[in-house]
């Protein structure tokens, strides 16, 4: 289920980026607050989509994490190919922050779910 779930998510951010400028709605808010909206939910998934062990967690997160900032490179340099769009570092900055944040919640979500004792009861209940 993560695995399918980050794909999707995945392939839809690639998408999103790389529509050319004069097919993209007018947006609400600074792009900046779609940036770090939409790598919080890629660092979220990827956290929860690379394996962990026992005692590995901090591993698993740089992993998430390193794979999205990659990405987040990645994804601001082939903008400058499309028709209206351009590479900036600002919009990587972001998504490094957006990445920070999904980490964080990621982090929050499963103490939340392994820690407390309403989150183990929950996590039984879907194992039955």
């Amino acid at each position: 289920l993560a695995s399918a779930c980050l794909i999707t998510y995945w392939l839809a951010i690639f998408v999103a980026t790389h529509i050319p400028s004069s097919s993209m709605p007018k947006l609400g808010w600074s792009d900046k607050v779609y940036h770090i909206i939409a790598f919080s939910g890629l660092s979220f998934l990827l956290c929860w989509a690379v394996p962990s062990r026992l005692g590995q967690r901090f591993r698993q997160l740089g992993v998430a994490g390193g794979i999205a900032l990659a990405y987040a490179g990645f994804d601001e340099f082939t903008q400058q190919f499309i028709p209206g769009r351009h590479c900036d570092i600002w919009d990587v900055a972001a998504d490094a922050v957006g990445i920070c944040v999904g980490i964080s919640c990621y982090l929050s979500c499963h103490w939340l779910l392994t820690q407390v004792t309403w989150g183990r009861r929950l996590i039984a209940s879907f194992s039955r």
